[in-house]
């Protein structure tokens, strides 16, 4: 590398020599061929008297056959950009989608930027300088004095930058150099020293340890990611000869190749490194959501684009292990963002019921059987998103706490009501049958929360291909979702489709209660008619009729007490042989009897 006045005072004398060399001239405009084009384009003489003339001139009669906008002797690929012998090793085409995402981040849609719109493009892009050789280097790219940088002009002046002293960003990984073995013994010793347990592998704990002594403040998310870098078996921990790994390249980075190797300088190097690296993928991140949210990009190739980016702050240091990390780590996190995104546009949708929203989303790529833990966005226990000081939690806890966030967007959109948008999630290709991770609710129990739902004929016919009889964990199945929401007609259909009407479990609250408990009398109708247990009681020892009591709903004691009339009737026909027609036939005569009886005798003496 060399200084970057160096650099722009090289590009200056180069650029002055390019302009004082000679342009080739097309053959229409060549003082030799120009009037032999032209009397063939006004067809003054044929093509054979042309030759015939170019051939007594001593002319070359195969320029004929050339093309006239071309100059003489040109041949495919003269064309074709050839980078001058002064100029730095260019963008290649693979960092160029990249470096135009962060371009486009500061450009304001304009196509270009001013100076102070470029200061903060080049921070961005973890480029240092200082003011009076960044006004320097923006007057000698802006080649039409515009005053403004353009996309071809800034290009120019990233490629010079980066091959400059001025790129913060610096080397990252190195070669490696072997180590003798006094080196490895020494590096055997230091290692000893820092395994304070002696269990041959120094763990995360030991790392903070030794960071706490150097006074180095780290997070315990950097310290996972530091030893994620060395430990390649995936055990969790820098066993020795992954550790010589890390003492080979801090040796051949060394300035002395004789110097004694200091294990705890490598350690913290490399930590440092990791930081910058870390700082790169969230440039690379940021600037191919950017180019998402501003749809210069389809979610699809959004991870691509991530790796563009990076690979233009990274790309001179070679094909390195850590280069490789870099790139592959602000793919899979910008593909992740990204995906996240259009799910939570899909989720958005289900939540508010906009049908072109969701569309918009299906199109981003979104999984219609997405859950909110699939969404943008960390989570803590009750769903919302997490607090900062969340953020460093152990992955295991955060992923329980993820996981508890477990609504699809079929639930969603049918807790909230909108059928059109739940239809076409089913016709989109969503599971009838998916549960909610943590309460276990299925979209058969979700509907009856919404009258417009349990109406759309056609919403519920799809809802009814899942499986009926399926549970809460606490319990609970459709019927008595139905019940609690008094959708008598819902209600009718589950059970007919075998859903059980009673309660699943001892302590549990039936359906019945569920319903009497919320003075739905059409569905306490029902379940009484379908003679269901009577006395059966919730976690409380109370029954629906206590419910009714308690609640004052004179309406539904009425219902149990006729429908526990009916049931010891029945009961005491089954036990004197009568079936069930019989009964109610001698209950009739009875009645009639005893209704005769209590009208007393007729005026001729007998008894009506």
């Amino acid at each position: 590398m060399a200084p970057l006045a160096e650099l722009l005072d090289i590009r200056a004398k180069g650029l002055e020599i390019e302009r004082n060399t000679p342009k080739p001239v097309p053959l229409k405009e060549n003082r030799d061929y120009a009037k032999y084009f032209k009397w063939l384009a006004q067809d003054k003489f044929t093509r054979g008297e042309i030759s015939n003339q170019l051939l007594n001139a001593g002319l070359d009669t195969k320029a004929l056959e050339m093309d006239p906008d071309k100059p003489y002797g040109w041949q495919p690929g003269d064309d074709d950009y050839k980078r001058s012998e002064w100029a730095p090793p260019p963008v290649t085409a693979r960092s160029q989608p990249g470096l135009k995402a962060v371009f486009e981040m500061f450009d304001g849609g304009t196509g270009s930027m001013d100076v102070k719109k470029l200061g903060g493009c080049l921070h961005k892009l973890g480029v240092k300088y200082d003011r009076p050789l960044f006004e320097l280097a923006s007057k000698a790219f802006d080649e039409d004095g515009s005053g403004l940088i353009e996309f071809g002009e800034f290009v120019e002046m990233f490629a010079t930058l980066r091959a400059s002293d001025e790129l913060a960003l610096g080397d990252f990984g190195a070669p490696s150099a072997e180590l003798t073995p006094d080196e490895l013994q020494d590096v055997k010793t230091q290692f000893d020293s820092i395994d304070a347990d002696g269990s041959g592998a120094i763990d995360e704990g030991e790392v903070k340890v030794l960071f706490k002594k150097l006074d180095f403040d780290v997070t315990d998310k950097e310290v996972r990611g530091m030893i994620s870098f060395l430990d390649e078996d995936g055990s969790g921990e820098i066993e020795l000869e992954e550790f010589n790994e890390l003492m080979m390249c801090a040796k051949a980075r060394s300035p002395c190749s004789n110097g004694a190797l200091d294990c705890v300088g490598a350690l913290k190097s490399m930590f440092e490194e990791q930081r910058k690296a870390a700082k790169v993928v969230r440039v690379a991140v940021g600037s191919a959501l950017a180019a998402l949210h501003a749809n210069r990009v389809l979610v699809g190739d959004v991870g691509e684009l991530a790796s563009s980016t990076a690979r233009c702050l990274v790309g001179h240091c070679g094909e390195t292990k850590a280069v490789l990390q870099i790139l592959s780590d602000a793919c899979h996190q910008a593909q992740t963002a990204a995906d996240s995104l259009a799910k939570t546009e899909l989720m958005l949708a289900c939540e508010n019921g906009m049908v072109e929203q969701f569309v918009r989303a299906l199109e981003k790529g979104a999984d219609p059987n997405s859950r909110a833990r699939d969404c943008d966005g960390n989570f803590g226990p009750t769903g919302a998103p997490a607090l900062e000081e969340d953020n460093d939690i152990d992955p295991e806890v955060a992923e329980e706490l993820k996981r508890q966030n477990g609504r699809t967007c079929l639930l969603v959109a049918l807790e909230n009501g909108h059928p059109g948008v739940a239809l076409e999630l089913l016709k989109a290709g969503a599971d009838p049958a998916l549960q909610d991770d943590a309460d276990g609710l299925t979209p058969l129990m979700m509907a009856p929360k919404s009258l417009a739902v349990v109406k759309h004929s056609k919403l519920v016919d799809l809802l009814f291909g899942a499986d009926v009889s399926v549970e809460t964990p606490d319990g609970r199945n459709a019927c008595s979702f139905a019940a609690a929401f008094g959708r008598d007609g819902y209600l009718r259909r589950l059970v007919a489709s075998d859903c059980s009407p009673e309660a699943c479990r001892p302590g549990v609250a039936s359906p019945l209660i569920l319903a009497a408990q919320k003075d739905h009398g059409k569905c306490v109708q029902y379940l009484c008619d379908q003679k269901v247990d009577l006395d059966c009681v919730d976690h409380d020892g109370k029954s629906a009729a206590m419910h009714a009591q308690a609640g004052d709903l004179k309406n539904i004691r009425e219902i149990i007490d006729k429908a526990r009339v009916r049931a010891t009737q029945e009961e005491k026909d089954i036990k004197e042989g009568r079936t069930s027609a019989e009964g109610k036939t001698r209950r009739r005569s009875t009645k009639k009897t005893r209704s005769s009886r209590s009208r007393g005798p007729s005026l001729d003496g007998e008894v009506a």
